[in-house]
């Protein structure tokens, strides 16, 4: 999936919820990818996740600051990564919880309650040792779709808080046919895919479940353009969707040396 030898790039991505109202959540953020072919595997260092924006506004909200804050601190992660996008491990895991660690002292000592402090126990689950950390970052949109193999013709995700908090569902993606181009009678590999969205499981008071994803990687094997629908209508005539984006960030530098084209 990755053709590279060295890649440095920043990429945008973006989460919205749509009720069924037409009343739409967004989440935006940006994030910075340095990486580079070890042997035969990746280090690919995310080295900061910045420019959050909630509703197309920087948070304001108390709760708001304080979800972002302990995310980003999070950063640099250094991931050791497959070729296929299969992340094997964190590779600065303690420095990443004592950085974490830090950060819920500081914000409870500023914004000492009893709310903040439960969820501090509750989110403790996630940081205990680094097989957990790994688990739960796939819940970030990022990670969860960037180093997702899509040069499979089918795969499995989970889409979380959907329709409601709290609720993950399971999809696979299909790939939809194509005609296969040839080049002097080699098959030539194209860089855009499209896919049909069904659940992995029916559930009794959904009417429609179903969606798509169109994916564009650019020659170095990683995601240029990555766009996901997901329709939902449930059994009382509500309608809720999900719409994730992943792309380039065309006013940042992108620095790579292809080894394979």
């Amino acid at each position: 999936m990755f053709h590279f030898r060295n890649l440095q790039d920043t990429y945008i991505v973006s989460v919205s919820h749509i009720f069924p109202d037409d009343r739409t959540a967004t989440v935006m953020y940006k994030q910075d990818v340095l990486a580079h072919k070890v042997k035969k595997t990746y280090r690919f260092e995310l080295l900061q996740r910045h420019g959050m924006q909630i509703d197309g506004e920087s948070p304001g909200d108390i709760s708001e600051i304080i979800m972002m804050e302990l995310g980003d601190s999070l950063y640099p992660l250094v991931l050791n990564v497959e070729e296929d996008g299969e992340i094997l491990s964190i590779e600065n895991f303690d420095e990443v919880r004592t950085r974490r660690s830090n950060k819920e002292k500081e914000l409870n000592s500023k914004y000492q309650s009893f709310e903040f402090e439960q969820y501090l126990k509750a989110a403790k689950d996630n940081m205990k040792d680094e097989k957990t950390l790994r688990m739960g970052l796939g819940r970030d949109a990022f990670i969860q779709f960037y180093f997702r193999d899509t040069d499979r013709s089918d795969w499995y995700f989970h889409i979380f808080d959907f329709p409601f908090p709290d609720i993950q569902l399971m999809y696979y993606a299909l790939r939809k046919k194509k005609p296969i181009l040839h080049k002097d009678s080699i098959p030539v590999r194209m860089p855009e895919d499209n896919y049909e969205i069904h659940p992995a499981f029916q559930l009794t008071d959904v009417l429609r479940n179903e969606g798509t994803v169109y994916c564009k990687r650019a020659v170095a094997g990683d995601i240029q353009e990555m766009k996901l629908y997901i329709n939902l209508l449930k059994d009382d005539d509500t309608y809720y969707r999900r719409k994730i984006t992943l792309s380039r960030d065309e006013n940042t530098e992108r620095i790579t040396d292809n080894f394979w084209i």
